[in-house]
């Protein structure tokens, strides 16, 4: 291939900054949290880094894990979802991963004109969908209306989770076969091979796992990676067309016949009625998914017959390849595959999710103007988080005209402190109490004792773990002295701590450690909380120690010691393999 040279070349400067500041400001961020307009706001700072990372990667061709992490989110299809098919995984990568495949793909975006043949429009230059979707309305308007001997099928395909089964060792030989250039190929590797995941739910990640195939819905390779797969069924169908196997469907007499239509995996088939063209298509489809890793969803999978197909034809078809007749109602990328006289009825789903009555009170201005959005809560119409997050305190009833919920936000703390603490004294934590509560079923004991419902008040101070914890820490915490008799407590705690023996010099200082200390074990809690419901619930937890004698003849030293500012204290008790008590020092 012609164009090798300037796919290898390592990325200049200026192109992976340039790439970045083409990004969306605000996609979710991956593993590591942080956003695309982090690295746009801070690159005077960051930039160096980023750009050694970026370039590390395609000089060396090595992929690190840590870059390749990603989340994946479970998005519903549907209102009501009750099986994991209902879901669709979206992964959120990190930053610097998006921009070295948002590097790869402007390489291989242009290519993909002469690559892909005509049968395919999806993420192509100058390709549009809807040519698709009248390609496809033509070719089964002409099924009614050309009356050839035997008739004509059209075989509707759905791949059954298209992007996850994809075999990685197909992907390498395709790219192989296109002419790819073996270092270009090993970067694509590294992106698609190298990847550790997570899934995210509730806000908690599961343990993680390396896939073993697959590409990832939400990684901007992927799109043009499964068209070029995707790309060996249109070519092994037009081969066939060409030995003059499959004829195809014509939507005249002199018009080119049409063997397949494809948009990503949405898949339209076109055949003579008979059992050879049948048969070779069926053998395609058979190969391929051998081939690729895909599975064929011959349930939700359809055929369409013309006029002319016989009865007995139509059943030998359907048993055949296992298939259904579709319904007039059926679908092709939006847009409805039948229509009839009736055009008002065909098109009424697009306007059926619409308000009339909203639409029709909109104000039609005396003179063209463009649109524009404003954010009403703001007298100049522009958003802001401030606004936002003014407006969202307003509408929760957790005491937000205290002080203490400024004074949070002021600590020295890092947000993601802040923020657990503010959903622990607002009770909006999900805990299996609250949980429960909402949804009305489940398992409400706490996952670290199992003696009782799990609520805040409970989980992180009455909870024998958590007690450990709080008296395992260096500053030895014993929670129930701690004044805290109801969620909103926590927040008095860490913005009003208990401090009696700091002078004014040195009120502050400690009253900052005090907050940091009880935030960091309050995450130290909620952690080991999520590991045990998420992660590996055989990992060591505190438990509780209790004093052992001595061998007989042998003393035991037992000491504990206390600091401040300007004195120490230190106690010593010696006790003898009995358990009495020899002697006891004290200093200070």
């Amino acid at each position: 291939m012609l164009e090798n040279k300037s796919l290898c070349q390592i990325p200049s400067h200026d192109e992976i900054k340039r790439t970045i500041f083409e990004m969306n400001n605000l996609k979710a961020p991956g593993p590591d949290g942080l956003p695309v307009i982090f690295y746009k706001r801070y690159w005077t700072i960051v930039g160096p880094s980023v750009i050694s990372a970026v370039q590390s990667f395609f000089s060396s061709g090595i992929m690190h894990s840590e870059v390749n992490n990603s989340l994946i989110v479970l998005i519903p299809k549907n209102n009501s979802p009750s099986s994991v098919n209902h879901f669709r995984p979206i992964s959120l990568c990190n930053t610097v991963y998006k921009i070295i495949a948002k590097l790869l793909v402007s390489r291989l975006r242009p290519l993909l004109a002469n690559l892909i043949s005509p049968c395919q429009s999806a993420f192509i230059p100058n390709r549009w969908i809807v040519e698709n979707q009248l390609i496809v309305q033509e070719l089964l308007h002409s099924f009614k209306k050309r009356k050839v001997k035997g008739g004509f099928v059209a075989m509707k395909v759905d791949l059954q989770k298209a992007y996850d089964r994809v075999n990685w060792g197909f992907l390498k030989a395709v790219l192989e076969k296109f002419g790819f250039h073996e270092q270009f190929v090993n970067w694509i590797l590294q992106c698609v091979s190298t990847i550790s995941c997570f899934i995210l739910v509730n806000g908690g990640k599961t343990k993680s796992f390396k896939p073993s195939r697959g590409l990832r819905q939400g990684d901007p390779l992927s799109p043009y990676l499964f068209i070029l797969c995707q790309e060996v069924l249109s070519r092994m169908i037009e081969k066939d067309h060409a030995a003059g196997i499959v004829n195809g469907v014509k939507m005249n007499r002199d018009g080119s016949p049409f063997t397949n239509v494809m948009y990503v995996d949405d898949i339209m088939i076109f055949a003579k009625a008979t059992n050879r063209e049948i048969q070779a298509l069926d053998d395609c489809l058979e190969r391929y998914c051998l081939w690729s890793g895909q599975l064929v969803n011959r349930e939700k999978s359809g055929l369409i017959f013309s006029k002319q197909v016989p009865r007995e034809k139509k059943r030998a078809i359907k048993l055949e390849l296992n298939m259904k007749t579709i319904s007039d109602q059926s679908t092709y990328l939006g847009a409805l595959l039948f229509t009839s006289r009736n055009r008002s009825k065909d098109f009424n789903f697009l306007q059926k999710d619409w308000s009339l009555e909203a639409i029709l009170k909109i104000n039609i201005p005396p003179t063209p103007r463009l649109d524009k959005i404003f954010w009403t809560l703001d007298p100049k119409g522009k958003f802001s988080v401030k606004s936002a997050f003014s407006c969202n305190q307003t509408s929760l009833d957790v005491g937000d005209s205290s002080p203490h919920w400024k004074a949070l936000w002021k600590l020295k703390l890092h947000d993601r402190l802040k923020m657990l603490i503010w959903r622990i004294g607002a009770g909006v934590l999900p805990t299996n109490g609250n949980f429960v509560a909402k949804v009305g079923f489940g398992d409400s004991d706490c996952p670290l004792c199992c003696t009782t419902t799990e609520t805040a008040m409970h989980l992180f101070f009455h909870c024998s773990i958590a007690r450990a914890l709080w008296f395992g820490q260096d500053w030895n915490f014993k929670p129930e002295y701690l004044p805290i008799a109801s969620c909103f407590d926590i927040v008095k705690l860490v913005t009003e701590p208990p401090l009696i023996d700091a002078g004014p010099e040195h009120k502050k200082e400690f009253h900052t450690l005090f907050a940091i200390c009880v935030a960091l074990t309050l995450e130290c809690i909620w952690s080991l909380r999520n590991t045990m419901v998420f992660g590996d619930s055989n990992h060591e937890t505190p438990s509780h120690t209790f004093w052992q004698p001595p061998d007989l003849g042998t003393f035991k030293l037992n000491t504990d010691a206390a600091m401040r500012q300007h004195y120490s204290t230190i106690a010593v008790i010696a006790q003898d393999g009995e358990g009495s008590v020899c002697n006891a020092w004290l200093v200070w």
